[in-house]
């Protein structure tokens, strides 16, 4: 799906529920961090403008009415290289998804290797958990793949032990999340994936201390939402992160400024909504830095 979001392309959501007509049912997640609270997924899957919509509230115990569409990652093959965040609606890395799924879904991800597929999770945990031990699941959910798919899609001899086309995040509110997921993201960064941190949203000045826990990429941004609930987010944070990135030779990008920025304690009012019109950035954290790995080439 076409995506408004600035650091990726296009969106995709092959785990999601269905209804009893077999329909798409919409999605779910359990909010676990500060960062949750004003879920955007949340919103519009209670929203009765989407088809999709269930009206089911993020929290409480898991829907059992999930599907894996295989179809929709099947339908990208032969379509031109895009950079895809993978489960926009979702936490694949949630303990309702299980290690089976996951197995297919790195699968199907490795055969689109001309896709950079972007990843992000609130656990950290459970995906250095799935990552540190994931390879003979892999193997298994790639043969099940039909081999005149693979034989037409897939040119190398062997597998990648780390496909390079698939980065993993987490994401990084404040400081307290960023002691519980940097280390266990570290882990993963070392043992050959490509790695990001999503600071958004920003809720605080946060030490990412990236020379003890580099990383590939930062994205950073404000919270979005009505003005009256979105939490204030100080320029000098967003400016702060950018400096650590470059100080550490990482590539930053600000993704927003927010519904609510402020500059100098005093609120920025700007016209776009989320504050996510680059031209009405303040200068200084005019940055939107790729890295050269998530701007894929055929």
């Amino acid at each position: 799906m076409a995506t408004n979001i600035q650091w990726t392309d296009l969106t995709i959501n092959p785990w999601h529920l269905t209804k009893e007509n077999g329909k798409h049912g919409g999605h779910w997640c359990r909010k676990i961090s500060p960062g949750c609270l004003h879920c955007y997924s949340e919103s519009t899957n209670q929203n009765p403008f989407f088809s999709f919509s269930s009206g089911i509230k993020f929290s409480g115990k898991p829907p059992d009415n999930w599907v894996l569409d295989e179809g929709i990652l099947e339908k990208l093959l032969p379509t031109r290289p895009k950079k895809i965040f993978l489960g926009s609606m979702t936490d694949i890395f949630g303990e309702w998804v299980s290690a089976r799924v996951l197995d297919k879904l790195f699968a199907w991800m490795a055969l689109n290797h001309h896709h950079t597929f972007q990843i992000l999770t609130k656990r950290a945990d459970r995906m250095a958990a799935y990552l540190e031990d994931y390879q003979s699941g892999f193997d298994r959910a790639w043969h099940e793949i039909p081999e005149d798919i693979k034989s037409e899609w897939w040119e190398q001899e062997s597998l990648p032990l780390v496909p390079q086309n698939i980065w993993v995040g987490a994401s990084i509110e404040d400081q307290e999340r960023q002691q519980e997921r940097s280390p266990l993201l570290n882990q993963i960064h070392k043992e050959g994936w490509n790695t990001f941190y999503s600071v958004e949203p920003l809720l605080e000045k946060v030490d990412l201390q990236l020379l003890k826990y580099p990383t590939d990429w930062v994205i950073v941004g404000g919270e979005s939402g009505l003005r009256s609930q979105a939490r204030q987010c100080h320029l000098e944070w967003i400016l702060d992160v950018i400096n650590q990135c470059h100080s550490s030779k990482i590539p930053a990008f600000v993704k927003q400024l927010g519904t609510n920025p402020h500059w100098r304690n005093k609120l920025l009012r700007l016209q776009h909504i989320k504050g996510g019109n680059f031209l009405e950035f303040p200068e200084c954290v005019q940055v939107r830095e790729f890295p050269k790995a998530a701007v894929c080439t055929r």
